[in-house]
This record gives structure tokens, C-alpha cells and sequence, in this order.
């Protein structure tokens, strides 16, 4: 019993850390004051990993029922995907807020015409053809940034969301998040309507979802409880 409390004692440390962590980022995001940098993420993604795995193992390990060891689990991965969420919204968003102004003084004609496509494959070919003149990093972000931004989805949504656990449901919310992002981001002026950015997101996120669904995969997910 004594061994019970520490345990969920020093989980509830490092849990209440990692909303810490995770509130403090939130703040920062939602006052348009962070820009997107790689590095600060993946310290992030880290320190807000490392306290939820722990503070979730700790309290897993204190239960004796399979169930509870499963909520356990899980309540630590959402912390993850929150602040995943979090960072998805800095890239898309906040991090993009000085264009926000010309949304709302430019002619809509002019920008339907330059900052929509909806012709598959188009942007994705004209990269290819002026490759020579076009700098190599716009077409790796473009391309590459579009294709990893949403693959975690293929990951987390499945294992917190048993209904998404089968392609069609899980494509359906995929494509619907990604149009309604594409949307806000045209409406707003901090991307263009692109039909390919749809198209690489969902393949990125697909690709993720069969890779969960991986037999060598499923087998270590279900020993770490994330998954019955």
C-alpha cells in the first residue's frame, strides 16, 4: 500500500509538470508571440514525453486491473498529442500572423486567383519543372514539411480513439481537419487553398496509420498498455 502511494505521488509530480509545461506553451502560442522553431520543439516534444511517460508508467505500475493500466497509459499519450496539437497550431497559425492583415484589406478576387489550386498534382509538378530556379528548402517543406506534419495523427488517433481504429473513419476525420485547416488558413491569409497539401497530409497520415497497424508494432503498444 505504501509502495502504492509513492508511486502515484511521484506520478502526480510529474503530471502536474507536464500540464505546467504544456499551459506555459499554450500561453505562448495564443499570444502570437512564438514563432515556429524545430529545435524548441523537439525539446519540447522530449521534456513533455519524458513527464508523461513517467508520471503514466508510475501510476499504471500502481494498479493491479488491466483496464486502469490502459486509462493510465493513455491519459499520459494525450498530454503528447495535446501539446502536438499545440505545435501544429504554431506552425499553421500563430507563427504566420503577420500575413493576417492582407486577408483583410486585399481584393478576394485576386487572392481566389493566387492562392487556390485545385488541380491535382499541379503544385507538386511545377516544383519538379522549375527545380533548377526554385530554392531547394521551398520544395523539401513543402513537400517533405506537408508529408510529416500529419503523420503523427496516423499514430495518436488510432490509439486514443477506438473508433478510428479502421481506415474509413479515421480518413474521413483526417480529411475533414485538413480541409477545414486549408479553409481558415485561405481565409486568413497564412496559406493557400492547395488541393496537393491535401493530398500529401492525408498520405502522411495514412502511411502512419498502416505503419501502426503493424503486427511487431501492435504487440509493443499493447505491452505498454496503450492499446487492448
Amino acid at each position: 500500500m505504501v509502495i502504492k502511494i509513492i508511486k502515484r505521488t511521484f506520478s502526480a509530480i510529474f503530471g502536474l509538470l507536464c500540464l505546467g509545461l504544456i499551459l506555459v506553451t499554450a500561453v505562448e502560442i495564443l499570444s502570437f508571440r512564438v514563432t515556429y522553431d524545430p529545435g524548441g520543439v523537439f525539446l519540447g516534444l522530449f521534456s513533455i514525453t519524458l513527464l508523461s511517460l513517467l508520471s503514466s508508467s508510475l501510476l499504471s505500475s500502481s494498479f493491479e486491473e488491466i483496464q486502469w493500466k490502459q486509462y493510465s497509459m493513455r491519459a499520459g499519450l494525450f498530454l503528447v498529442f495535446v501539446f502536438y496539437c499545440l505545435i501544429l497550431l504554431n506552425l499553421l497559425f500563430t507563427s504566420r500572423h503577420r500575413f493576417f492583415d492582407y486577408a483583410l484589406t486585399s481584393n478576394i478576387t485576386e487572392r481566389i486567383t493566387s492562392g487556390t489550386n485545385f488541380i491535382p498534382f499541379h503544385t507538386l509538378i511545377s516544383y519538379f519543372k522549375n527545380s533548377d530556379s526554385l530554392d531547394p528548402r521551398i520544395i523539401s517543406t513543402n513537400i517533405y514539411g506537408n508529408l510529416l506534419a500529419f503523420a503523427p495523427m496516423g499514430f495518436f488517433l488510432p490509439v486514443l480513439f477506438q473508433k478510428l481504429r479502421k481506415y474509413l473513419p479515421f480518413a474521413c476525420v483526417m480529411f475533414t481537419m485538413i480541409i477545414v485547416i486549408e479553409l481558415a488558413q485561405f481565409i486568413t491569409n497564412l496559406g493557400i487553398l492547395d488541393i496537393d497539401d491535401l493530398i500529401i497530409n492525408l498520405l502522411g497520415a495514412t502511411i502512419a496509420f498502416f505503419l501502426f497497424r503493424l503486427p511487431f508494432i501492435k504487440k509493443f503498444f499493447r505491452k505498454l498498455h496503450w492499446i487492448s
